[in-house]
């Protein structure tokens, strides 16, 4: 598991590495802060440039079977500045 705040160059190199890194059955869970985060004060990158799109994913692990891919909004309980309801995009996937 990690926490990162992804830069452009950094989603490219999270999809070589999650290409490369897992083995053919192995599963990729992803949850992050969607655009409609913005302005809600619970955490989260500061501008839409900073996050990573359910389509984004979508496109990144095309290669993968796709369990669940949701835009949603969920309860942040994760401590100070982090509590509230979160804009969230959740991704799981099956490398083939």
């Amino acid at each position: 598991m990690t926490f990162c705040v992804p830069m452009p160059k950094a989603c490219l190199q999270a999809k070589e590495i999650g290409c490369c890194a897992l083995q053919p059955g192995g599963w990729l869970l992803v949850e992050c802060y969607n655009e409609q985060q913005l302005g809600r004060g619970t955490g989260g990158p500061p501008t839409a440039e900073l996050m990573v799109s359910l389509h984004e994913l979508e496109q990144a692990f095309s290669g993968f079977q796709m369990l669940h891919a949701e835009n949603t909004v969920r309860s942040i309980v994760e401590g100070s500045g982090h509590n509230g309801e979160g804009a969230v995009c959740q991704f799981i996937a099956r490398k083939l």
